[in-house]
C-alpha cells in the first residue's frame, strides 16, 4: 500500500509538471511563411492555419481601406484572400495608404470576433504574431497594424 501511495503521488507530480510545458495551436502554424498581411498590390492575406486555431471556416476582412466595412475573402491555396483591386472605392483608400500610413485592418471570424482579437489569452498562437503588428487602441477591438510589403511573396 505504501508503494502504491509514492507511486501515486509521483505521477501526480509528473502530470503537473507536464502539464506546465508549452503548449502548441491546435493547428501547426508554419514558421517559414507569412501568416498576415497587405501587398503592394493591394491583396490582404491571413494564412488558413490561423483560421483554423480560430477554430472558424470563414473570415472576412475589415479595414481602412474597406472603411471597416466586411468584405468576403476567398480561399486560395493555404491563404484567405481579399484583392483591392476588384472594388474601385476600396482601391482608392488602399492607395492612399499604400503610399503614405501603416494600415489597419483585421479579419472577422463568423463567432463576433476578429484576428487577431480571437488569440488573446491563447500564447501557443500569439508567439506567431509579431507584437510591433498588433494593435489594440482600435475601437474594434485588436488589430493588425502593418506597411505594406514592397514585394508580396509567393501567395497562391
Amino acid at each position: 500500500m505504501k508503494k502504491f501511495a509514492i507511486l501515486f503521488v509521483c505521477s501526480l507530480l509528473l502530470a503537473a509538471c507536464a502539464s506546465r510545458g508549452e503548449k502548441t495551436p491546435t493547428h501547426p502554424i508554419p514558421e517559414e511563411k507569412p501568416l498576415y498581411g497587405v501587398t503592394h498590390e493591394g491583396i490582404f492575406f491571413v494564412h488558413d492555419s490561423l483560421v483554423l486555431n480560430a477554430e472558424v471556416d470563414s473570415v472576412q476582412l475589415a479595414s481602412q481601406a474597406t472603411e471597416w466595412k466586411k468584405r468576403p475573402m476567398e480561399k486560395v491555396g493555404d491563404y484567405h484572400i481579399y484583392d483591392c483591386r476588384k472594388d474601385n472605392h476600396d482601391r482608392a483608400l488602399f492607395v492612399f495608404y499604400r503610399n503614405y500610413f501603416k494600415i489597419q485592418y483585421c479579419f472577422y471570424t463568423d463567432k463576433y470576433a476578429s484576428i487577431p482579437g480571437v488569440f488573446e489569452g491563447k500564447e501557443e498562437v500569439i508567439k506567431y504574431l509579431d507584437p510591433e503588428d498588433v494593435s489594440a487602441t482600435a475601437k474594434v477591438g485588436p488589430v493588425f497594424y502593418t506597411t505594406v510589403l514592397d514585394e508580396g511573396p509567393p501567395l497562391w
